[in-house]
């Protein structure tokens, strides 16, 4: 056991990424304990305390990462959680040093929006997966892999799109650092 905040399965050579079916089991079965304890009521709980602080310290960033949590472990949300989460992502501004919101605009917010969007109670969002820079869904929302931007991939970076379409849509925004790394690649 590595630590008492871990369930004693859970080793430091499990944590490490490890795409094995023992390694997904293992993940599956976290979740599913994480998902039941933040449905007794912790979930909400922390939620609301994030609400708190956009108020208390003026970080917008809050409610959300407390959601992603939420929605990563498919834990219950509020519908109308969901329409003030939705709202607030809408209008966060892109990041600077006094909002520090990095990981939420461009791809991450898309990734967030159609997490919202496809939000079920009891199924988990999986941020780690390729997600499409425009719209954020990924493989689970489309049914195919999202491909990857060539110039991108061919530098070892990352750009997604699930069509050409959301390629095209998304063109005059990504092409500022196509092929260009910048540091930040994954939206959570």
């Amino acid at each position: 056991m590595i630590s008492s905040t871990y369930p004693s399965w859970v080793t430091a050579e499990s944590l490490q990424k490890d795409d094995t079916a023992e390694h997904q089991a293992a993940l599956n079965k976290l979740i599913i304990e994480v998902r039941a304890k933040l449905d007794t009521g912790i979930g909400q709980k922390i939620l609301q305390e994030a609400w708190s602080s956009v108020t208390r310290h003026f970080f917008e960033g809050e409610p959300i990462f407390a959601a992603a949590l939420l929605l990563r472990a498919g834990a219950k949300i509020s519908p109308g959680d969901l329409k003030h989460l939705r709202k607030l992502a809408e209008k966060i501004e892109p990041p600077s040093v006094k909002n520090m919101n990095v990981g939420l605009c461009g791809p991450g917010r898309a990734q967030f929006m159609a997490a919202l969007d496809s939000y079920k109670h009891g199924i988990p969002r999986n941020f780690c997966e390729p997600s499409c820079f425009c719209c954020g869904k990924t493989e689970v929302d489309t049914g195919r892999p999202p491909f990857s931007c060539k110039s991108c991939k061919d530098k070892g970076l990352e750009g997604w799109y699930c069509d050409r379409a959301c390629q095209k849509k998304d063109w005059q925004q990504h092409k500022k650092t196509c092929g260009k790394p910048t540091g930040v690649t994954k939206a959570f």
